[in-house]
């Protein structure tokens, strides 16, 4: 039968059409026929090896190119694919020298200098890679893929203005290119232009709506800028799209604790983790949920699986630090970070933590050289400056002062970056006594946080009313206390010297610090599930047995949970012989501290003045109470008196304490020991008066919140 030239151009045709929609066997049975009727067609087999490696038949497909070339040794394009080829089995040596040859061919086709770069690229080769994509666009300036490649390498070598330059030029040439949008937007997500990252994600979406990495992308931007409710949206789109993604439900996962629905993402990713066991990632994120959790050991022992799985994933090792820090295990959190910083020297995060770490044992000239060291490396960030802030270095360094303020906060749209960065100048302003503008800096900072953590008063206040209840029910205390302990409470506001107290206090070595710790309510909850029967267990012999003060070897301890001023009652009716330190400072001076303190997600009241206000009204009047039924148990410590006579006041609680005097209570701040509070830096200096009579230098912002304190 004779077969006309536009027959087999059909067929030909009919081939790559259904190639394109992914009906890969009949593409395959047309290109086939299109052999059959003329054997000797190197395109033809070009076509086929095409269609073979979608298929991925990479033997076959190799055979067909392979005949291609067979027929015809001058045809580029069998070169071209073969190399292409190669490179997908892993022979990079072959792949380079099947495009060297299709080169020499026709060393003036553009496409064939484009792959080159991309290969080049894909090595690590990044200045041949540009030179190789460059040479493309001479010979095809209006390729539109040269553009978008060039830009990627440029990307990987942070000339990000310039990568951007090339990727729109991409778009221009070749507005559906998906890809540009995408790279665009993470580019955009990087320098923290999250408003134009948005705005490519969406050009993007409006012309491929079904494209999962574009939906998976937007979700993570608005995860940064955090409005959860449509980074939730766009990520559960994505994974509708692509099932099979786990990123795309490990990002949901990470939406989900941010907004504390921790069962919902333990779930999640405990369902990953059945078909997935050895993911580093997912082992990590339950690692985080564990923390959060606060079920410590299954978070370490995720963590440390993760890193097993993936011993050069540095972002495990930071958080397995950051858990250890939370543990109390300040070394090993040390050496870990260290670990970090071996693994890439270029991780500005490692030298973050670090610093923080330093901070806390009372390294501050390391803290110092760390949390500097990792603004050379990465200065952007900027929780760094804010940690610098607190070590009140800024106003003293011009260098990093002027880094500082030429940051653009108009530019800056993630919430928590925005946040520290506005505490930061507010300290700034504060140490240059330019109290106006700190004060301005702070309520932009405070207002900020309150739409990410809105303040918790009403839960406290009820919570205060609650255990006052109990406090005064007639509970049934065991009479017969086997006791023998020095249990002692520091109880107050926050900011009100307590950390000091604590501090002067630990140095006895027969005392043990707990910090801020929840020992008592998860001693009570334990009584409360005996049906309230306390003879039958103990709140003070569970508290020490909680504590593990006998296995210590210690005869006291230090609870400095500030809220436990809500159970005074009861720890007055069920310790034996119950020493309570309650620290009272100037209203106005301590709203003002704790205004200024920047808590993470602790005290969420304190970022609004008025609330502020209204807990310290109810803490004064529940103490008054107190104090009033359970006299001998409760000294009261004012802090202006504490700090202006600091001796006198140190003795006169160390003997109301029943304990020794010792000087080394007046040189609290030469031990080495850890500090978790927002007193890190100020408890490693002899006591101060500086901070004494602070709220006049901001009456103007404490102005409004007088009425409310006027009768405390």
């Amino acid at each position: 039968m004779d077969y006309s030239q536009d027959y087999l151009q059909k067929i030909i045709e009919s081939a790559k059409k259904l190639r394109a929609k992914g009906n890969l066997q009949d593409a395959e049975n047309q290109a086939k026929e299109a052999i059959k009727l003329k054997y000797d067609l190197p395109n033809s087999y070009i076509l086929l090896a095409a269609i073979l490696l979608d298929k991925q038949s990479f033997k076959l497909s190799e055979d067909a190119l392979k005949k291609s070339i067979q027929l015809n040794p001058y045809i580029t394009g069998a070169y071209l694919n073969l190399g292409l080829l190669k490179k997908r089995l892993g022979s990079l040596e072959s792949a380079f020298l099947c495009l060297g040859i299709a080169i020499d061919l026709d060393p003036n086709d553009s496409k064939l200098h484009l792959n080159l770069g991309i290969l080049l690229a894909e090595e690590g080769k990044l200045d041949s890679a540009e030179l190789a994509i460059r040479r493309s666009l001479d010979l095809g300036p209006d390729f539109a893929l040269s553009y978008f490649h060039l830009g990627q390498v440029l990307k990987l070598k942070g000339r990000l203005d310039e990568a951007i330059k090339s990727i729109e030029r991409s778009i221009e040439l070749q507005s559906n290119l998906i890809d540009s949008y995408l790279i665009l937007s993470n580019i955009y997500k990087e320098l923290d232009r999250f408003d134009l990252a948005i705005d490519y994600c969406k050009k993007g979406i409006g012309i491929n709506p079904s494209h999962p990495s574009l939906n998976l992308n937007l979700g993570a931007i608005y995860l940064s800028t955090g409005e959860l409710d449509k980074s939730e949206f766009y990520t559960r789109r994505s994974i509708e799209l692509d099932k099979s993604n786990l990123n795309a439900r490990s990002n949901l996962c990470l939406i989900l604790v941010e907004q504390n629905r921790l069962e919902e993402a333990h779930r999640l990713i405990t369902d990953m983790l059945k078909n997935n066991p050895n993911n580093d990632i997912l082992n990590l994120n339950l690692g985080r949920i564990f923390h959060l959790k606060n079920e410590y050991n299954k978070a370490q022992q995720c963590m440390i699986k993760s890193i097993q799985l993936s011993p050069y994933y540095v972002d495990s090792y930071s958080a397995l630090s950051g858990l250890l820090v939370d543990i109390g295990n300040l070394n090993q959190a040390k050496d870990i970070i260290y670990n970090a910083v071996k693994l890439d020297p270029y991780h500005g995060f490692s030298y973050l933590h670090l610093g923080t770490i330093y901070q806390h044992i009372g390294k501050l000239d390391s803290a110092r050289k760390a949390l500097i060291h990792s603004l050379k490396v990465n200065n952007k960030i900027y929780q760094a400056y804010y940690l610098l802030s607190r070590q009140r270095i800024l106003a003293n360094d011009n260098i990093l002062a002027d880094k500082l303020l030429s940051i653009d906060l108009s530019k800056i749209q993630s919430p928590r970056t925005k946040i520290d960065l506005l505490f930061t100048l507010s300290n700034f302003y504060h140490d240059k006594k330019l109290y106006t503008k700190s004060s301005d800096y702070l309520r932009q900072a405070n207002d900020l946080k309150l739409t990410i953590y809105p303040s918790d008063l009403n839960l406290l206040l009820a919570k205060s009313r609650e255990t006052l209840s109990l406090s005064e029910a007639q509970l049934k205390f065991p009479t017969n206390f086997r006791n023998e302990n020095l249990n002692i409470f520091i109880v107050g506001m926050p900011r009100s010297g307590s950390t000091l107290v604590s501090s002067i206090l630990g140095v006895n070595p027969t005392m043990i610090e707990l910090g801020e710790t929840s020992l008592l309510e998860e001693s009570l909850f334990e009584c409360q599930e005996n049906n309230g029967n306390f003879a039958k267990a103990e709140l003070s012999e569970l508290y020490n047995i909680r504590s593990q003060l006998n296995s210590r070897n210690l005869k006291s301890t230090i609870d400095k949970n500030l809220l436990n001023y809500m159970y005074c009652g009861l720890i007055c009716k069920a310790f034996r012989g119950p020493k309570i330190i309650h620290c009272i400072r100037n209203p106005l001076d301590n709203i003002l501290s704790i205004y200024r303190a920047n808590f993470s997600k602790s005290f969420r009241f304190s970022s609004s003045l008025a609330d502020c206000a209204l807990f310290y009204k109810d803490y004064k009047e529940t103490m008054r109470h107190y104090t009033s039924r359970f006299p001998s148990s409760i000294y009261t410590l004012q802090y202006e008196k504490f700090t202006t006579c600091p001796e006198e006041q140190i003795k006169l609680l160390v003997n109301w304490l029943g304990l020794e005097w010792s000087d080394s209570y007046l040189h609290y701040y030469l031990k080495k020991r850890p500090v978790y509070t927002a007193s890190d830096v100020q408890v490693r200096s002899p006591i101060s008066t500086k901070s004494i009579g602070s709220s006049s230098n901001y009456s103007d912002l404490l102005k409004p919140i007088k009425s409310i304190l006027y009768d405390i």
